[in-house]
């Protein structure tokens, strides 16, 4: 089973899932992530992946140009896990991400008076995500910002603020740079990239 948590436009197409992702100019890059939950594994395996890219040439807008990406996930036994040497940078990006989808799709409901399906659209994944969060630097701050979310999602919301959190949240799952933080006009760009 596979969520996407960033929020790109989707369609099947012949048994796939093509994914829309708008046109790119000047450098411009996009992601797509996605949440995977895959059974327990007793021995290790590794599964090969390949995702393939699709785009219109830039000059001409006719010709169709594509390539491929092969990729290999490596499953261990849960016994045989050491949590202290996972890259914490990649739990961060996907704590950011998994929060960000979960907000947008709490903050539709909630826009809609689906009080209770906002609350348990986050409360769906609590487990599993605060034992994700658990050994970040940031997992107070992260569970804070979860547990605000939560609330503010429980009953009407309506304002500034709102609106606020629903653009952050779309930023968020596109990976977008958020410049409120850093005010310098040289960092306000559209084509910045990490």
């Amino acid at each position: 089973k596979a969520r996407q948590l960033t929020n790109y436009r989707r369609m099947p197409v012949n048994g796939r899932k093509e994914y829309f992702i708008g046109n790119l100019i000047g450098g411009q890059s996009r992601r797509l992530a996605f949440l995977v939950d895959f059974p327990a594994h007793e021995v290790d395996e590794v599964r090969n992946f390949t995702c393939t890219a699709s785009w219109l040439d830039a000059e001409t807008a006719i010709e169709e140009q594509h390539v491929a990406e092969h990729f290999e996930i490596a499953f261990v036994p849960a016994s045989r896990f050491d949590k202290r040497k996972r890259d914490k940078e990649v739990a961060q990006a996907i704590a950011d991400l998994w929060m960000a989808r979960q907000g947008y799709d709490a903050m539709m409901l909630n826009e809609r008076g689906q009080f209770s399906d906002a609350v348990a659209s986050i409360d769906s994944d609590d487990l599993v995500f605060n034992q994700m969060v658990e050994d970040l630097p940031q997992a107070d701050a992260i569970r804070s910002t979860r547990q605000r979310l939560r609330s503010a999602s429980a009953s009407r919301w309506d304002g500034m603020s709102k609106k606020e959190a629903m653009t952050l949240a779309r930023k968020r799952m596109r990976q977008k740079p958020d410049f409120r933080s850093n005010k310098r006009s040289a960092e306000w760009s559209d084509y910045t990239q990490k």
